[in-house]
């Protein structure tokens, strides 16, 4: 009996110690990591993504659930802390998602907020903003009290930590920007401002014309918050074109 009451608190710590090695990871992120994007240039990507050779060989429905640009996103299960409605990943297919991660006591998240309100106001439903609480300890309550002082209107929900850690979030804020087919187009970590939002959510709009045609993106390493500019990756296809030879 002994031993078997020593097995179960030998369990117990264990698990108090994971939880908080995780949320001393996501501390260490919130406003002291650099910030990086990460643009959809994985050969990984759906066919016809900018006419790379590689990428046409891979066609989209055997394309890998990965935490990355070019991969498929996990699909995530969380519950608006406003209206209970329990939102999914699948539900939302066929139109972009801003899926953002965040902590009530994270400085950047906050300081994000208004521009990602206002980045909903200009969007509407065009780009569904769904930020999701990253902190399993931040209680659904906590949330809502927040979100209702912030003035936000979008999508603000809570799931217990289980889609920060599908999608292996580190540090907070996190963005991912998925387009239509459920690819994820961009990755970034870091204070995002509206300029990035809206820049990255045309990216998901339209991956096939932007990866095709786009130039190199403006600002793309610039983040928003004082820091180090972290080096952004052009889209896939990019290129200028070959010039066609003289007969």
């Amino acid at each position: 009996m002994l031993i078997m009451f020593r097995l179960a608190e030998l369990r117990a710590v264990r698990r108090s110690a994971l939880s908080l090695l995780a949320l001393a990871l996501l501390l260490a992120g919130c406003g002291g990591v650099r910030a990086n994007v990460e643009v959809g240039d994985s050969p990984a990507q759906p066919a016809g993504a900018g006419g790379d050779p590689a990428a046409e060989q891979a066609p989209a429905e055997v394309l890998e659930v990965k935490p990355l640009p070019g991969y498929l996103a996990a699909d995530f299960r969380v519950k608006d802390v406003f209206t209970g409605e329990v939102i999914t990943l699948s539900d939302l297919k066929g139109t972009p998602v801003f899926l953002n991660f965040w902590a009530t006591w994270c400085p950047p998240c906050k300081d994000e907020m208004p521009e990602m309100e206002e980045f909903h106001q200009q969007m509407g439903d065009e780009v569904r903003v769904v930020a999701v609480s990253g902190d399993p300890s931040d209680s659904p309550q906590k949330i809502a009290a927040f979100a209702e002082a912030m003035g936000l209107t979008f999508s603000v929900a809570h799931d217990g930590g289980s889609a920060a850690r599908a999608y292996r979030v580190t540090g907070l804020p996190t963005s991912f920007f998925i387009d239509a087919d459920g690819v994820i187009q961009v990755r970034y970590m870091g204070q995002l401002s509206l300029e990035q939002m809206k820049e990255y959510a045309e990216l998901a709009s339209n991956p096939a014309e932007d990866q095709a045609d786009s130039e190199e993106p403006a600002d793309a390493d610039e983040p928003a918050e004082p820091a180090d500019p972290a080096e952004a990756a052009e889209p896939a296809g990019s290129a200028e074109p070959e010039e066609s030879a003289d007969p």
